[in-house]
């Protein structure tokens, strides 16, 4: 082999271990980031609109267009997820009634087989 071909295979491993080194930093990010891209693309003509209007003053467009989508995005989601919560403690509770239910009755009848066998 040449030496031009083992030094390709080096930088091509190289190359390789270095992408792979920069996902694994970058991979708890990744969901993140898309959730921006697809907020940003969204909200970016209602925010050109609104810049328009207010005559090119950026400071205020943006001020605005961070508390809508606070009130669009976060106020519903902490909702739901509130609304979430309070569903599993009520199903946790339920299941937990039901379970000393069940005891109860096979603890009755233990006590109904113990008394009429004797």
């Amino acid at each position: 082999m040449k030496r031009e071909h083992i030094f390709f295979i080096f930088v091509l491993f190289f190359t390789f271990s270095c992408f792979i080194c920069f996902y694994r930093v970058l991979s708890p990010f990744l969901e993140p980031i898309l959730w921006a891209i697809v907020a940003a693309i969204t909200f970016y003509p209602a925010f050109t609109r609104l810049q328009e209007r207010l005559k090119k003053k950026t400071v205020f467009s943006a001020l605005f267009m961070t508390a809508l989508v606070v009130l669009v995005i976060f106020v519903p989601l902490s909702l739901l997820v509130a609304s979430l919560a309070h569903e599993a403690v009520g199903a946790y509770h339920s299941v937990g009634e039901n379970d000393r239910n069940r005891r109860i009755n096979a603890y009755i009848e233990e006590m109904r087989a113990i008394l009429w066998s004797t």
